[in-house]
């Protein structure tokens, strides 16, 4: 039983002529005597109106404050022995502020425009609302000894990425269906060579069961569901095929359960921050030297990251039009930092990168970009960007002989130009930094010498170019397309023979900003 708060509402103005003081001093009595029962805690039950995003009584009719109600008939001369009465409820009103109330049949009645409303940046866990969850951790298997024969390499665990899409539904209860993707080097026990790399994706219907405290700022939660996960045996190295050797397979689609809790902290109404752990509980089948066993892959995963929820407070229009002045107003008031999380695809314009090996074309990699950036003002904006993508190098007409992993990091300025009450923002970018590249997971062709050995592990400077486009899905989200050209030479080395390598890219990728 939850006491009715009080809400600053006036009567609408009439005409009509108003009832006799009897009348008058018996709905204002009642309504005292109400308000004195739900002191006393027999307080009427409550329902939220979606267009007050607040508790509102069910009674059905409107609700004043006394003093209101008993101020607008101040004018009016009371009959002979009423206005004892009167002055009593007069009175009696201090006694009951900030909760006395007034029942009024019918009575017109509007919201003032002072009444309260939740704080711009308060969480509102009794709203339903959507969410995008991104984290990121380590993955610990229970038994690194997942078959006889072979073990998961490092004590550490394994790099986590993870995603998830729910929604809260109402203040305690929510459905998530979460995704997690770990991969692992697996070495032979009685070489402690390692013989290829072993990935275990996984999808998982969840049930969150939440309980707010700190007024709604501070959500541990349980979490538990089930599910299925996709593991793979892949990047077999030389190692992994010599005969005699252990030989492991390994390709399954498998049943799996989990548990665990979490914490999450509201920064701002639709943006949490989040530390979860989680045990995974999963047994997939696999084949040493062709016979079948299984592979035990619990796991206790540990992942902190961001829950962003929809729909969130909305994009503020200009409270001004704007003016040629924005360019270079650099007085702070516009300052805001953003967080920038990308995914997308590289594509290298020179596939024949040097003569005799080539990049494949039918298989473009991904891309992963993440940002730290500001926007200065209006117009001005400057980020530290991160992009990392793969691709296979294959000996021309032989096949694949290694990996190729591309890093490259710097600064850029961001020219923007915002537009349709800045909802939409076109931009310019361009910027410099260096580069680096490494050749990994070499194959049996590689290693085999039938042909030359490629290798690289060098630093060379980049260049940046592009331009894109966002849009505010609310006032700290922002949804992007973007594209920019990649200028980068790298020195590799061919049969021990240094050479620069054109990896020049078009880098095309979707993202979001969230900023703070």
């Amino acid at each position: 039983m939850g006491q009715v708060r009080p809400w600053p509402i006036r009567v609408a103005p009439s005409r009509a002529k108003l009832p006799s003081i009897r009348i008058k001093l018996f709905l204002v009595g009642f309504g005292l005597l109400a308000s004195a029962l739900t002191l006393g805690g027999f307080s009427n039950t409550a329902l939220s109106d979606p267009n007050l995003g607040e508790w509102l009584p069910t009674e059905q009719v409107a609700i004043i404050p006394v003093d209101a109600y008993l101020a607008s008939y101040e004018s009016e001369t009371p009959r002979p022995g009423e206005q004892a009465l009167y002055n009593l409820y007069r009175d009696q009103l201090a006694r009951f502020k900030p909760l006395p109330f007034a029942a009024v049949a019918d009575a017109p009645v509007q919201l003032a425009d002072t009444h309260a409303r939740p704080e711009a940046n308060s969480p509102s866990p009794q709203r339903t609302r959507g969410y995008l969850a991104l984290r990121y951790g380590r993955a610990f298997y229970a038994d690194q000894d997942i078959v006889n024969g072979f073990r998961i390499a490092g004590d550490s665990g394994q790099e986590l990425f993870a995603v998830g899409v729910g929604f809260n539904w109402g203040r305690y209860f929510g459905l998530e269906a979460s995704g997690e993707f770990y991969e692992s080097d697996l070495n032979d026990l009685s070489t402690g060579n390692k013989t290829g790399e072993y990935t275990v994706v996984t999808f998982l219907p969840q049930i969150r069961l939440r309980y707010p405290l700190m007024d709604d700022r501070l959500t541990p939660y349980v979490v538990g569901g089930a599910g299925v996960a996709l593991t793979e045996f892949n990047d077999r190295t030389p190692a992994g095929s010599v005969p005699g050797v252990n030989v492991f397979k390994g390709r399954e689609i498998s049943f799996i359960y989990s548990v665990g809790g979490g914490l999450e902290y509201f920064i701002a109404d639709n943006l949490a921050l989040n530390f979860e752990a989680k045990y995974v509980f999963h047994d997939a089948d696999a084949t040493v030297n062709g016979v079948p066993t299984t592979a035990d892959l619990d796991s206790l995963l540990l992942s902190g990251g961001l829950r962003l929820f929809f729909p969130g407070p909305q994009k503020a229009a200009p409270t001004r039009p704007p003016s040629a002045a924005d360019w270079w107003n650099f007085d702070g008031s516009q300052l805001r930092p953003y967080l920038g999380l990308r995914l997308g695809v590289p594509y290298i314009l020179d596939n024949q990168i040097t003569p005799g090996f080539d990049l494949p074309t039918e298989e473009r990699q991904q891309l992963m970009s993440g940002s730290l950036g500001f926007d200065l003002n209006r117009h001005w904006g400057v980020e530290f960007f991160v992009n990392h993508y793969e691709t296979d190098v294959n000996a021309t007409g032989m096949g694949k002989v290694a990996e190729f992993a591309i890093w490259n990091f710097g600064s850029q300025l961001r020219v923007r130009y915002p537009i349709m009450e800045d909802r939409w923002v076109p931009y310019l970018i361009g910027g410099v930094g260096a580069g680096s590249v490494e050749v990994n997971d070499r194959t049996v062709l590689g290693v085999s010498g039938m042909v030359p050995r490629f290798s690289a592990d060098s630093f060379a400077p980049i260049f940046t170019l592009g331009a894109g486009i966002e849009y505010f899905i609310a006032d700290n989200f922002a949804l992007g397309l973007e594209s920019k050209y990649l200028y980068h030479r790298n020195d590799v080395e061919v049969g021990g023979v240094k050479q620069e390598v054109n990896i020049d890219a078009i880098l095309t990728s979707l993202g979001l900003r969230i900023y703070f």
